[in-house]
């Protein structure tokens, strides 16, 4: 089987999750990806942000290529050191990242966990309202954005409670 060193990164929570760096085995026609005890079955472009799927949980995940300057993640996510399976860290960090070797020791084990964290199974839309609380009620509210809406608003701001608009 062909091996290659492969960013994993987890997608059952929303658009980011828990991630790894790892050996990943490709099988011989190249459909199916291993991973641990792990099988992974391309989407063929019908994922959304995700582009391979866990046989077993369907679990939808994101897999790629590891990148040199660390972006590794959908979103230019930074791959921590404590993210790289200890059996691929030198050659990591040294072929792919161009360091001498690991910035601080590599702790990760092979086929570590990539199941979210409890924190992590909020659903997508309350977790934007636990990480940005909403604004005060006697904040004045945003109309949108444009030249337009700017205007407006800055018109809204000039008159006062008193003064009726025209």
């Amino acid at each position: 089987m062909r091996t290659r060193i492969m960013y994993i990164e987890n997608k059952a929570t929303g658009l980011t999750g828990p991630c790894r760096i790892g050996l990943v085995r490709f099988s011989k026609t190249g459909a199916t990806l291993y991973y641990g005890d792990r099988a992974f079955k391309s989407l063929t472009g019908s994922g959304f942000k995700a582009n391979y799927f866990d046989q077993v949980s369907g679990e939808h995940f994101w897999i790629s290529g590891p990148r040199r300057d660390g972006a590794d993640g959908l979103y230019g996510r930074i791959t921590q050191p404590e993210n790289v399976d200890a059996d691929v860290a030198e050659p990591y960090w040294r072929d792919i990242r161009g360091l001498g070797s690991a910035p601080v020791a590599t702790t990760g084990r092979v086929g570590a966990s990539l199941e979210p964290d409890a924190d992590d199974r909020l659903p997508y839309e309350n977790r934007d309202l636990v990480e940005h609380p909403r604004p005060a009620d006697d904040a004045t509210p945003s109309i949108g954005r444009g030249r337009k809406a700017t205007r407006i608003e800055r018109r809204l701001r000039t008159l006062s409670p008193q003064t009726e608009p025209r």
